[in-house]
């Protein structure tokens, strides 16, 4: 037996406390080491597991004259060397696990004498997909960068963006083209409206702002606020349209703005589980929802809700000023998420409604 394999058997003995200290010899294959290391490791997660097996036993030992203190201590030796058995010669998957993302770590470390080409580089990662949304709020919460670097990451993201946005241009022309063709068949030859023909569900945020900008823009003329803010609110109670609040048949209810079926609804209701804020803690409740024939349906609503009701007086003073429009809307208790209004700004001022905005606001 080789001083390796030797080093290695004595790893996997629980009363030898200088096993894992031996792995880091010089003359030990690091690969070896690694997968010894890494066994070691997955033992401890075996031992817990064990540990409070045994604490879910414990009731049964109680009274029992064939148990005492000392056999705690006996249990837990026998425990340690079983975990390490049990991992040496089975693992249950995470030494395997840990193994195989050390050695390609290991495999992609650089050379000491620096990297010359660009393709020396390693490739062992795959590139991530932003989230531009969540760029934008980690840059929010980061005071510590100077306002020079936080230009530059914006910089980052915005020509990020557009290089992301061009390879899909043409899908976006089809989507201008599709919501056109929907408008105009929303009507017959009289002018008059038809039936709801936009989509139950939307493939991209493009295609949501696309499909509903003419019903948007027809409920801010009787409001007052921008078509922008109305699309970045349904956006956000709908996640762009792909969390459509369904009926018990699977029918879309056509509910953009999260409006509650209260007593004063007389029409049909959608009960599903919503997230809300109790006391500054997130709870899920079951809740009536009102549900609509078409999305024009419930811009019209959203309208009369807030008209009708005295606490939003406030807000629709402020339909001018967007940002105050939100905050006192929040405040009177629209919705009981404490970032309610932050959260549909950062919609708002995001690169999908930028251009609706700049074109409502020249």
């Amino acid at each position: 037996m080789t001083i390796n394999n030797r080093a290695l058997d004595q790893a996997h003995v629980y009363t030898d406390l200088n096993a894992l200290q031996r792995l880091k010899s010089p003359s030990m294959d690091k690969s070896e080491a690694i997968s010894a290391v890494s066994k070691q490791f997955e033992s401890i997660m075996v031992n817990l597991m064990l540990k409070s097996m045994r604490q879910v036993n414990a009731v049964f030992e109680q009274g029992n004259p064939f148990h005492d203190s000392a056999s705690n201590i006996y249990q837990d030796m026998f425990d340690h060397q079983l975990s390490l058995t049990l991992s040496k010669q089975k693992s249950f998957g995470l030494a395997d696990a840990l193994t195989k993302q050390l050695l390609a770590r290991e495999s992609s470390e650089p050379k000491k004498g620096g990297y010359k080409e660009i393709n020396e580089y390693p490739r062992a990662l795959e590139a991530m997909p932003l989230n531009y949304a969540q760029a934008e709020e980690s840059l929010a919460q980061a005071p510590e960068l100077t306002e020079e670097e936080t230009q530059a990451l914006e910089q980052v993201a915005y020509y990020s963006e557009q290089m992301s946005r061009s390879a899909f241009v043409d899908v976006e022309v089809k989507e201008v083209i599709a919501a056109a063709e929907a408008s105009q068949a929303n009507h017959n030859e009289g002018g008059d409206l038809k039936k709801e023909s936009a989509p139950a569900s939307f493939e991209s945020p493009q295609h949501f702002v696309n499909s509903l900008l003419a019903s948007a823009r027809k409920a801010s003329a009787g409001l007052g606020v921008e078509p922008g803010v109305l699309l970045a609110q349904s956006a956000l109670e709908t996640g762009w349209g792909r969390r459509m609040i369904l009926t018990e048949e699977g029918e879309p209810s056509y509910n953009l703005f999260g409006i509650k079926a209260d007593q004063r609804w007389k029409g049909p209701v959608a009960w599903v589980t919503t997230t809300e804020y109790r006391e500054g803690s997130m709870v899920k409740e079951r809740a009536p929802f009102r549900v609509y024939g078409s999305y024009e349906e419930s811009f019209t609503d959203y309208l009369n809700f807030l008209q009708e009701q005295p606490r939003y007086q406030q807000a629709l003073k402020q339909v001018a000023e967007p940002e105050e429009y939100l905050r006192e809307l929040q405040k009177a208790g629209y919705a009981t998420d404490p970032n309610y209004a932050s959260k549909i700004q950062r919609i708002m001022n995001g690169a999908y409604l930028q251009s609706v905005r700049s074109d409502d606001q020249g």
